[in-house]
């Protein structure tokens, strides 16, 4: 886990190059013949997924920043 912060702006412009992302790949995973690559795909596709969800939700609430692991002791 990390630590990422940034802008409300480099925020919504990384949410914009993961949707144009998602996407590409869902094009990809729908020409793609083998089964394997088809779901190594995929399984991306739910990675960037899940992190885009998050922006959304930070951009949303006006947040600027996330903490992605647990705080220090």
């Amino acid at each position: 886990m990390i630590n990422l912060e940034l802008t409300e702006e480099q925020a919504a412009e990384l949410k914009s190059l993961l949707d144009g992302s998602l996407g590409d790949m869902s094009v990809e995973i729908a020409d793609t013949d083998n089964p394997r690559f088809r779901a190594s795909l995929m399984q991306r596709r739910q990675q960037l997924t899940e992190v885009a969800g998050r922006l959304t939700r930070l951009i949303g609430a006006g947040e600027t920043s996330t903490q992605t692991s647990p705080p220090a002791l």
